[in-house]
């Protein structure tokens, strides 16, 4: 297991829905622990070197659409909503890209929608940090870096 850096094309890969749940737990816990070994808060699918063939969760392009926060959830097929048209830019640094901090405009509160890990439905209000890293961290399965938006 390892963490994706840039320019590795997996990146800017968009993924793809989970069709196995089976193997979700098990992906999600190596996530959290990769997260956590970066001291990072946030990790996608798209940033993580995985250990068995990914195509077993989400067959077309084999990177499922499986983000974990620091909060230790896990979310399959996160989609949010801004809650209100508050935006704030602050700087972002990014696992993938070690030592770039970029500044980066996003909303401050947001409603997740998302799946956990066995696959039942949620939905979620986040504020603040926690805003950010979800937006952050469902760019990244769009294939979306935060160099690809910050604001000059």
């Amino acid at each position: 297991m390892s963490l994706i850096l840039h320019p590795d094309e997996r990146l800017s890969t968009k993924a793809e829905p989970v069709t196995n749940f089976q193997l979700v737990p098990a992906l999600a816990a190596r996530m959290h622990a990769e997260m956590r070994n970066c001291n990072g808060i946030g990790l996608s699918a798209n940033q993580f070197e995985m250990s068995f063939h990914a195509a077993d969760v989400a067959p077309s392009v084999g990177i499922p659409q499986i983000i974990v926060i620091g909060l230790g959830t896990t979310y399959v097929h996160p989609t949010w909503l801004p809650v209100g048209q508050d935006t704030e830019v602050a700087t972002e640094g990014c696992l993938s890209l070690p030592g770039i901090l970029l500044p980066v405009r996003r909303f401050k509160a947001i409603t997740l929608t998302a799946l956990t890990t066995g696959g039942g439905e949620i939905e979620v209000n986040f504020y603040g940090i926690w805003a950010r890293v979800i937006q952050h961290e469902c760019d990244h399965l769009l294939g979306r870096l935060i160099s690809d938006t910050v604001i000059l």
